[in-house]
């Protein structure tokens, strides 16, 4: 045991994915439970009684210090008088929480000596290489069947015992003469293993491999459904690494000769630093010690820490409920005052955090919360290049009006250079959202002004809010933003406004519908004008309003940096969207329009819109075919060898597109499963059931 790091493990129901105290189902005694949640480790099974039936998940991660404490108890009181603290939620004899019992000054003198009597109820500490438990004045401690507990009843620190990996601890209050309520934990070696993909599983041995092409380095992970070309043997590591699960690896092992010079460097760039509030394994209770992944950050991570966090913050409670022992209550002594206690601590910039990516959820349902949520952005702005946040919102009170959010004054980010936002509501569903006014969002369009790219998303309504205090700040006050994307704001209108007054050009955009009359002239304008830059261009063109009843036709420039092009219409009509390029014939010419498409996604319809008002896929071509022939031209033969990726309807019931075969011919560097199949073989038989035509470059 020498100085290694122990773990508290807690018995867990599988029928409610609860712990045993929030447990509401009855004891099945004859299902048979494997221990530790069906683990097949050797030393897992020795832990425990051959026959015992437990469940076990883990509770709390006990870090190796030498001279550290950690008070296992019902109420924090102090870092000074406790150490790290573990909340325990133990009823007594009349089962009443103590964990949450009343604060009110009116209580009688007993209960309040009692009260903090049961604050702390085992003390585990580290000395030498060894863990020692000692029960406190209020606690019945039974270790391994045998009652360890003081016979003396009173608390001196001459008593303690070593506590030894294997060890069953039950731990109750100790109430002479009355029937107890405990809890039961295991206390194990912290183990570090890989996590193991379930999907991964499933692949047969033959088709999880990984092929090499002599002379053309390809790397084709059949797996993954993913195709690598012409890309050197660092850009394969890379890729490789995209797909390990790096906010929850604890171990990995790559044989390569270039790890230490890339492979870290790798890691500390795309992996994240995750801090959550709940517990692994589908529990569904919040964990009201999380705020010990702090200490333990600063602890294991002090050395190499990670510049990338994902944070997800716990809605807190700043009333006294019945149930809130799974909730963080802001009271005295009570979880939710712990985690801003210790998330203070953690902020602090004598922790020397240097975060340059981070990823902020949040559920608020209050104020307090947002004032929480705001704390941790401000904590780490000085560093930020990346911000990006998840926001489930309650802005209406119970009579329906609008929640004032805090309007923030602190909000300063020198270095961010990404933002990304994503806002829903809560409970507003019968509110007329349109009426709000958010403005709380105005600090933020303000702090956000040097930002080269940003991202809104969420509730079309909602989101849109942000764009509206962008325009008020004014689009002279963004002279770095090249990149933006809102495809799911709910009206067209605003964004292209604010767009079009931008004087710098733009390198990738992302639309909303286009549904106006309007909203078609103003896109033509913003697309001309950015055409010579442009490398990324996505939006849909809706017939559903008046304005595209009787057809939409678009005229584009020649995009000469275009490298990915997605574009779909959303149908209110059977009329037709056309597309018209520069030159004496309107039709589009890779080598004069598109010489530099790398991605090409196209759809006459949306994406997931079925067919079935057509007698046959024939018809739908018939309807349809127009649309794709201008991006595949019939006069001339076209050959585009930079393209690389191609999504478009294939197959129609029971039909394929009509010119499938001209397909590989025209796009020779496009691997997919049809062009595999049909450069092997003859054109394949008609499909029973329709399918998209996705190819497997990853973009």
């Amino acid at each position: 045991m020498r100085g290694v790091d122990g773990v508290l493990l807690i018995d867990f129901c599988n029928e409610c994915s609860e712990f045993k105290w929030d447990c509401v189902c009855s004891d099945d005694d004859d299902k048979k439970k494997d221990v530790l949640g069906s683990s097949d480790d050797e030393d897992d099974q020795q832990v425990v009684n051959p026959n015992d039936t437990t469940n076990w998940k883990e509770f709390a991660i006990l870090p190796y210090q030498d001279r550290r404490k950690f008070t296992l108890g019902t109420k924090f009181t102090s870092w000074e008088d406790q150490g790290e603290f573990i909340f325990l939620n133990i009823p007594d004899q009349r089962n009443r929480n103590f964990d949450y019992s009343s604060d009110d000054d009116s209580d009688s003198d007993y209960d309040d000596r009692w009260t903090m009597r049961t604050a702390s109820l085992v003390e585990i500490s580290c000395n030498n290489g060894q863990y020692y438990i000692m029960p406190m004045r209020a606690a019945h401690l039974v270790v391994n069947g045998q009652d360890k507990s003081c016979s003396c009843g009173r608390h001196h620190s001459s008593y303690r015992l070593e506590l030894n990996f294997g060890d069953r601890l039950e731990i109750s209050l100790a109430p002479g003469g009355l029937q107890r309520e405990k809890i039961t934990l295991l206390f194990k070696e912290r183990t570090f293993k890989p996590d193991v993909d379930k999907d991964a599983e499933k692949v047969p041995q033959e088709e999880n491999n990984v092929d090499f092409v002599p002379g053309r380095n390809h790397l084709v992970c059949k797996n993954l459904n993913t195709f690598y070309s012409e890309l050197g043997g660092y850009w394969i590591l890379s890729q490789i690494l995209t797909y390990l699960p790096v906010q929850s690896l604890k171990c990995a092992r790559l044989v390569c000769r270039d790890w230490n010079e890339l492979g870290s460097r790798i890691l500390r760039k795309r992996g994240y630093a995750t801090f959550t509030f709940s517990y692994e394994g589908g529990c569904t209770t919040q964990n009201v010690n999380a705020s010990m992944q702090f200490y333990r950050y600063i602890q294991e991570m002090g050395d190499a820490p990670m510049p990338n966090w994902t944070f997800f913050l716990p809605t807190f409670e700043p009333e006294m409920y019945p149930f809130s022992e799974s909730g963080f209550n802001i009271s005295k002594h009570k979880p939710g005052g712990k985690y801003i206690m210790d998330l203070d601590w953690f902020l602090h910039p004598n922790r020397g955090h240097h975060v340059k990516r981070l990823v902020l959820h949040g559920a608020l349902e209050a104020r307090f919360d947002y004032k929480i949520f705001v704390k941790v952005v401000t904590k780490l702005q000085e560093t930020l290049q990346e911000l990006t946040l998840k926001i489930e919102m309650n802005l209406v009170t119970v009579t329906g009006q609008e929640i004032e959010y805090q309007i923030v004054t602190n909000l300063q980010f020198q270095q961010l250079k990404t933002f990304s936002f994503f806002l829903v509501g809560m409970n507003s569903r019968q509110s007329d959202m349109t009426a709000f006014n958010l403005a709380w969002l105005a600090p933020w369009a303000s702090a956000i002004r040097n930002v080269d790219s940003i991202l809104i998303n969420g509730h079309s309504v909602l989101s849109s809010f942000l764009v509206k205090h962008m325009r008020t700040v004014g689009p002279s006050s963004y002279p770095n933003l090249t990149q933006v994307s809102t495809p799911f704001i709910h009206e067209a209108g605003p964004i292209l406004d604010f767009l079009l007054r931008l004087e710098q050009p733009l390198t990738s955009l992302s639309l909303p519908k286009l549904v106006k009359m309007q909203d078609f002239q103003n896109f033509e304008k913003l697309v001309e004008k950015n055409g010579r830059t442009l490398e990324h261009l996505e939006f849909v063109v809706s017939t559903c309003g008046e304005d595209g009843q009787s057809g939409v036709t678009l005229r584009l420039p020649a995009l000469p940096k275009l490298e990915r092009l997605d574009f779909w219409v959303k149908r209110g009509s059977d009329e037709g969207v056309t597309l018209i390029f520069p030159g004496d014939e309107a039709s589009m010419s890779y080598k004069a329009h598109l010489p530099s498409i790398r991605s090409l996604r196209i759809y006459p319809t949306d994406r997931n819109w079925r067919v079935s008002r057509f007698k046959s896929g024939r018809q739908y071509w018939e309807k349809y075919g127009g649309f794709l022939d201008t991006f595949l031209p019939k006069k001339d033969e076209e050959i585009c060898t930079t393209l690389k990726y191609l999504d478009i309807p294939y197959e129609m019931g029971r039909d394929a597109y009509p010119r499938g075969a001209e397909l590989p011919g025209m796009f020779p560097n496009v691997e997919n499963e049809f062009m595999t199949k049909f450069r092997k073989h003859s054109p394949p038989p008609p499909a029973t059931k329709g399918y998209w035509l996705r190819s497997k470059v990853k973009k």
